[in-house]
């Protein structure tokens, strides 16, 4: 009990504070209360501070804007606490040694952000180069300090429940408040258009809120990846119920890639896990059964879940449509421009290429994604950049499907699950460089691929992998 406590608590006090946020006049109460918390913080977690505040570096991330400063939405806890953590981590004891294999992911971000910066000298947009800089810059921090700090199973299971317990908080939430309440958190689309009422999360598009569903799925498994009686109990209960909710949830989404993910990861798990996980999937096709047996005054309609299902991907051609428009014209750019048009100058042209110039409200963002964030690297920095983050996404790929086939333990799977989550939102967001969460899983991912050797006997490992 008491070590659930001490990993719950970044989370804790964090919804202590955001509710204080809420309510606190002048912000005074809320300085008060963080003070105290951060006191308390301090004294619990002294002897090894800079981990303990990047799992709250991690918790603040989740939720952005959210835990913003009252009046001040763009200055967000987590950009408070990222660069202390990097004084922290900096000016304390701590080394990050440099091991072979670390050598392909440093060489492969260092490419990608090297020749980013240097695209910025014929970017005809250097204040968004300069937004994409940075955004390539919380990428790399995820992915090398989940590396660092991730090097063993026990802390793996110990992020897992903490992102796991804010993953079912934003469940809960969609499923009660955002289906059957019709109540949307104040950045969603639902909420700023007022007409759409499809389940965004804490996300601002349907789409992102699907990509997360299932790719956060995949880290809700690997908490329950537990050998004990009470873990496997958790496990029976909990994921059939979570598993339906997710199903709901993501064809109230009417995303294609988020649908399709979830079905592959479903059937990744299912060929890997059929004879170790009957009871899970008969519970589940049981109370999926359930669901679409009811009658046409049940919380369900199994005629109108067809129909969602059937819209999300036969309702959508304007959608196909225009991101057809969207690549053909990468397409021929990347042709012109082999070296790119400079880091992140994609958002503006994919936006006037589909508004035009003329007659923009003045409010509008002029920014757009080009929804598939390989052809956007590209276009941005040509195939010298690509070619950077390629290195990191072949060198992760080829030991995620191999340590899949290789190893029956499931945390060795989770790579792989994440993969293809991550797939997913790179061809169906349009925000992927803004959206934490996905390089948060990401980054442990590539710590359970770059430190598996760690988290077995090294020979064992070898004479598994060889055989």
């Amino acid at each position: 009990m008491a070590s659930l406590v001490k990993e719950l608590y970044p989370s804790v006090m964090l919804y202590i504070v955001c509710i204080v946020a809420g309510i606190a006049p002048k912000q005074v109460g809320m300085i008060i209360v963080v003070a105290i918390l951060t006191g308390i913080f301090y004294l619990t977690y002294k002897h090894n501070l800079d981990y303990y505040l990047f799992l709250v570096v991690l918790v603040a991330a989740f939720w952005g804007p959210y835990l913003a400063i009252p009046g001040l939405s763009s200055l967000f806890l987590f950009r408070l606490l990222l660069p202390l953590h990097l004084l922290l981590f900096l000016f304390g004891k701590n080394k990050m040694t440099v091991n072979k294999e670390l050598r392909y992911v440093i060489l492969g971000l260092g490419i990608w952000i090297l020749f980013s910066t240097i695209s910025i000298f014929w970017s005809d947009y250097p204040v968004n180069s300069l937004s994409a800089l940075y955004f390539e810059f919380e990428i790399t921090y995820f992915i090398m300090f989940a590396i660092y700090y991730f090097n063993s199973e026990v802390k793996i299971r110990q992020v897992a429940k903490l992102l796991s317990l804010n993953y079912f908080l934003i469940l809960c939430y969609s499923l009660i408040g955002e289906y059957f309440m019709n109540v949307h958190l104040k950045f969603s689309t639902a909420y700023l258009s007022g007409y759409d009422t499809r389940p965004t999360g804490m996300f601002v598009n349907t789409n992102d809120f699907a990509a997360f569903i299932s790719m956060y799925l995949v880290v809700l498994l690997l908490a329950f990846d537990d050998k004990t009686i009470k873990g496997k109990i958790g496990l029976i209960i909990t994921i059939p119920i979570v598993l339906v909710v997710n199903l709901l949830l993501i064809i109230q989404t009417n995303s294609r890639t988020g649908f399709v993910a979830f079905i592959v990861i479903l059937l990744l798990l299912v060929i890997k896990y059929i004879k170790l996980q009957n009871g899970i999937i008969v519970i589940t096709i049981m109370t999926l059964a359930w669901i679409f047996q009811q009658d046409a005054y049940s919380v369900l309609d199994i005629k109108e879940l067809i129909v969602r299902v059937e819209s999300t991907f036969h309702g959508k051609m304007d959608s196909t449509a225009e991101r057809l428009k969207i690549y053909r014209y990468a397409l021929d750019s990347i042709i012109k421009h082999p070296l790119g048009v400079g880091v992140g100058s994609s958002q503006k042209d994919v936006f006037y290429l589909l508004n035009g110039y003329m007659n923009l409200p003045p409010a509008a963002s002029q920014s757009m994604g080009m929804h598939n964030f390989l052809l956007a690297i590209l276009f941005d920095t040509g195939f010298v950049g690509l070619f950077g983050f390629l290195v990191v996404l072949i060198y992760m790929g080829f030991h995620s499907i191999r340590l899949y086939f290789k190893r029956t333990e499931y945390i060795f799977c989770y790579p792989l699950l994440t993969l293809v989550g991550f797939i997913s939102v790179s061809v169906g967001s349009s925000s992927i460089f803004e959206m934490r969460t996905v390089w948060i899983a990401f980054g442990l991912a590539a710590a359970i691929i770059l430190n598996r050797k760690q988290f077995l006997n090294e020979d064992q490992y070898d004479k598994k992998e060889t055989t």
